[in-house]
């Protein structure tokens, strides 16, 4: 069966349930706000938090599914939604146009908000009426702070609506104090996927399109020790373990560069979407930090190679973070003046590298972290391992060693990481992300 990564509303909702991992604690709170809804006067309107890929949209569509499946929500509650990425919103009428079409009202040319309002609490005939905007940053946007207003109006004096939502983050039409929406929506963050969580999404996928071998090599502990490089080289996200499923067979878990390779390539399209949305001056600072000497950079460093002011990369950063593109950091014992950025997600960084360099420092860090997971390699003493890195001593220093002869590493990741290994907390600072579990312990998990 095929699946959709980036469509999640396009397929079965019994397939969505089928491939839905370590999602409980979310599922469950999201049921018990739904059965208030439909049960009660309690109307708990809720704001999915989480950067794009994280699976807010499977998780609508699962928590839906399960409330048209129970016969006290499903005579409870009537669903309106909007598509995920609606276009062409421009003011209150226009969002209410789009709910009640949803639910198939003829609207023709009505553009009174009253009698929209009035046909979609009419529609529900009594039931709780639940709203569920995603992208609500942009519809927040798109409809002003006047239609945010209304909106907010029309759900507290019917008392009849529930609203589910969802953003990649937090924005000030929720997060302004002088906004109408300020304290009226409850954030539920929604976390990246475990290793744990990609090798049983990765595993039930398998069984899904007959690949048995597949299913039962993800079991084993080599099966697990690739997982676990490849969620330290991802970061976590759900849409990238469903793209990564349809690079992954028998023949490359073992060897996982051709897989990842392959995750690489799927994720292309996705990324320069996103890309051409950002500003020009945001676009050259996202790729300054993918394709920097070092993954996390400073401001100042930033600056001197853009040709940006230093006054406008500090601000584009800003909104950068706000948005989830980047994050900040301070080296711990070191100068804390100094602030340093890097990508939130490694899957960038690799996506800007792969199209400029043909994908050498992304084949050195998949080696390393494989190498380095792998549960083949004889267990390390723990006195010698806290010795020198340079008595060449340590697992990590064997591998290295090994790489050096077999990977051009052109972008100095090995010697970055030496002397990481070696105490220098600024290389350590400088190393991605995906590699900090290489210096931070000593032994594989």
């Amino acid at each position: 069966m095929s699946t959709r990564p980036f469509t999640p509303t396009q397929e079965q909702a019994e397939a969505l349930e089928r491939r839905t991992v370590g999602r409980d604690r979310q599922l469950a709170i999201l049921e018990d706000r739904l059965r208030q809804a439909a049960t009660t006067k309690t109307r708990q309107h809720t704001l999915l938090v989480a950067p794009r890929g994280s699976g807010k949209t499977h998780l609508l569509q699962v928590a839906l599914h399960r409330a048209e499946l129970d016969p006290v929500l499903a005579a409870g509650l009537t669903i309106a939604r909007i598509p995920e990425d609606a276009l062409g919103l421009t003011s209150y009428v226009d969002l209410l146009r789009d709910l009640a079409s949803s639910l198939h009202i003829d609207v023709g040319q009505e553009r009174s908000a009253g009698k929209l309002e009035r046909d979609l609490l009419e529609a529900a005939d009594g039931r709780t009426l639940v709203l569920v905007i995603e992208n609500l940053d942009k519809v927040f946007h798109a409809i002003g702070e006047s239609g945010q207003r209304n909106l907010r109006s029309w759900v507290e004096t019917t008392g009849r609506i529930l609203i589910l939502s969802s953003t990649p983050a937090l924005f000030e039409g929720v997060r302004s104090r002088t906004m109408p929406w300020f304290g009226g929506l409850i954030e539920m963050p929604v976390d990246d996927l475990s290793a744990d969580d990609g090798r049983e999404l990765l595993t039930r996928l398998a069984t899904e399109r007959g690949d048995d071998r597949l299913a039962q090599a993800l079991e084993s502990e080599k099966g697990m020790a690739r997982v676990r490089a490849v969620s330290q080289l991802t970061g976590g996200s759900a849409r990238i373990w469903m793209v990564f499923s349809k690079c992954l067979n028998i023949d490359n878990l073992d060897e996982l560069i051709p897989a990842v390779e392959g995750l690489v390539e799927g994720l292309s399209p996705y990324y320069q979407s996103l890309l051409w949305d950002l500003s020009g001056n945001q676009q050259a600072i996202v790729r300054q930090l993918a394709q920097g000497a070092t993954a996390r950079l400073t401001a100042s460093e930033i600056a001197a190679a853009t040709g940006l002011s230093q006054q406008t990369v500090s601000k584009t950063l800003g909104i950068l973070k706000e948005s989830r593109w980047v994050r900040d950091l301070k080296q711990p014992g070191g100068d804390q003046r100094h602030t340093y950025y890097e990508l939130r997600e490694p899957m960038l960084r690799h996506h800007f590298q792969w199209r400029s360099t043909g994908g050498e420092p992304l084949r050195l860090i998949v080696d390393l972290l494989q190498e380095w997971y792998d549960p083949s390699t004889p267990p390390l003493d723990q006195e010698r391992v806290l010795g020198p890195a340079h008595e060449d001593n340590t697992r990590t220093q064997r591998q290295i060693k090994h790489l050096s002869r077999t990977v051009s590493d052109r972008s100095g990741l090995t010697d970055l990481l030496n002397r990481a290994r070696a105490g220098d907390e600024e290389a350590r600072m400088r190393l991605p992300s995906e590699l900090q579990p290489l210096v931070d312990s000593p032994h594989a998990p």
